[in-house]
């Protein structure tokens, strides 16, 4: 933590509003001052009752033993054998189109090393040769008992999708020949005792793979990264890899700019920086998302989002405007101290009876933290609005636009990394209330940057249905401040 962090987390804004970090089990004031909100400790558990005498403690073996035998004899001195625990080696070998012999992809074998030395094959065809493979197949055929059924190829089994990037590079799969012989035939095929990771020579070419990021891969633990993220001759990426471990998380509460430090504003600006990168800088983001394939498009929006974060933060809103900014504090623990581990940002348009979700970024990617902050922004929203203001009925959020890896996919649902459940949001074309809406708050060119703006496509969902989905999904008591 720089110092500008460790200074910020020695000031607290007197009229700013801490919210414990359990919503289940706090209690939420309505008197319309958030800096008044009560904070509630977590309720301890009860001791555990004495152990009665009739029941004694177990004992730590659950079976009673056999008489002991001598010291001297052989099964007294015998050691058990330590277990021998193989580990997994990795292979690497490229792949080609049976048919057309076109590169398709990398493969990763990953398994003991007496089953990847085994001898195996590849059956693998791109796309193309697949989908005319299956109109020939699907074309009606001539009737008559001269013609014969073609074998289907040995080892195509289904779609093989890039290990990086989502995107199906082929259709096949592997086999390992088994050299006895199977039925009267000299080779046989049998299922391999490894994985394959395919990987599409563009992500292989574009992007590592960087074992301390974490995350739980299908093969194993790690992102890919861009390849500008690693030095020369290093393994892991040059990304922070801290881990917040297991802690509790407070969420506080500011108007904006009434109850911002000048130091917050810094430090937020950092975070939201930093996270954005570790964010967005995987390949099932960046090559789907407009504007961000390359690392330096990225390293542009995330610094313009850093600017723009500022001016929200210390900036005074239009008068008919407030807006609304809610940390969450990783507790300080005896080793570290209380460090920014989220952070989330709303606008409410009073005249459009409408809230604009400005910012939202955290460390943990866990819904309940995004539900949670956005919960008490809404709330603070409430509470600050005044008897001549129209009750909230939309929110909007602006989102990069999204090319799916799936064809089947709508290409204007919000794609992966969208930060509050996608179910709900609608496309501004698709939405029931769009007619209802102002420009001014769904319009990306009166919203955001010149350079961005064209990059952003819209989503609305009303009040109604967030707080129904809150209601639902959680204890009812957490939403009773709406009604």
């Amino acid at each position: 933590m720089d110092d500008m962090t460790r200074a910020w987390t020695a000031v607290k804004p007197q009229n700013a509003t801490s919210i414990g970090c359990d919503p289940f089990l706090e209690l939420m004031a309505a008197s319309g001052d958030v800096g008044q909100v009560q904070i509630l400790d977590s309720p301890e558990l009860p001791p555990s009752p004495p152990a009665s005498p009739s029941c004694p403690p177990l004992s730590p073996r659950l079976l009673p033993l056999a008489p002991c035998a001598a010291t001297n004899s052989p099964q007294a001195k015998a050691k058990r054998a330590p277990r021998r625990l193989e580990r997994k080696a990795m292979h690497k070998e490229q792949a080609s189109c049976m048919r057309c012999s076109a590169p398709l992809a990398m493969l990763l074998l990953h398994g003991p090393e007496a089953a990847l030395v085994e001898p195996h094959q590849m059956s693998m065809t791109c796309m193309a040769c697949s989908k005319a493979t299956a109109g020939a197949a699907d074309a009606p055929k001539p009737s008559g008992s001269g013609l014969r059924k073609k074998k289907r190829a040995l080892g195509v089994d289904g779609p093989l999708s890039c290990s990086a990037c989502a995107r199906q590079v082929g259709v096949g799969g592997m086999r390992v020949v088994n050299n006895a012989d199977v039925a009267g035939r000299k080779r046989g095929w049998v299922e391999p005792m490894f994985e394959i990771e395919p990987v599409c020579l563009a992500c292989w070419d574009k992007y590592k793979f960087c074992s301390a990021c974490g995350g739980g891969g299908l093969y194993r633990t790690g992102r890919w990264r861009p390849q500008e993220l690693f030095d020369t001759n290093r393994r892991n990426c040059n990304l922070s890899h801290d881990r917040l471990g297991a802690t509790r998380f407070d969420f506080e509460v500011m108007r904006c700019p009434d109850e911002i430090p000048p130091e917050f504003a810094t430090v937020a600006s950092d975070f939201l920086c930093d996270q954005n990168l570790k964010t967005f800088a995987v390949p099932k983001l960046m090559e789907t998302l407009s504007g961000l394939s390359v690392l330096p498009e990225l390293d542009d929006r995330r610094a313009l989002h850093a600017r723009e974060l500022k001016v929200f933060l210390t900036s005074p809103p239009q008068p008919s405007r407030t807006r609304f900014a809610c940390a969450a504090w990783a507790a300080a623990t005896a080793s570290k101290p209380r460090q920014l581990a989220g952070f989330f940002a709303i606008e409410h348009i009073h005249n459009a009876a409408t809230v604009r979700l400005a910012f939202g970024i955290q460390i943990p990617k866990t819904s309940i933290m995004r539900s949670t902050a956005t919960l008490h922004l809404l709330r603070a929203a409430v509470a600050h609005a005044s008897k001549d203001i129209p009750p909230i009925a939309h929110l909007v959020i602006g989102y990069p636009k999204h090319t799916p890896t799936d064809p089947a996919e709508k290409s204007l649902s919000p794609g992966p990394g969208f930060p509050l459940n996608r179910s709900l949001f609608h496309p501004i074309a698709e939405y029931e209330a769009a007619a209802s809406l102002d420009p001014e708050v769904v319009d990306p060119a009166r919203i955001f940057h010149p350079k961005v703006a064209p990059l952003i496509d819209m989503f609305a969902v009303s009040f109604t249905t967030l707080v129904d989905a809150f209601e639902r999904d959680e204890e009812p008591a957490r939403v009773k401040f709406f009604r």
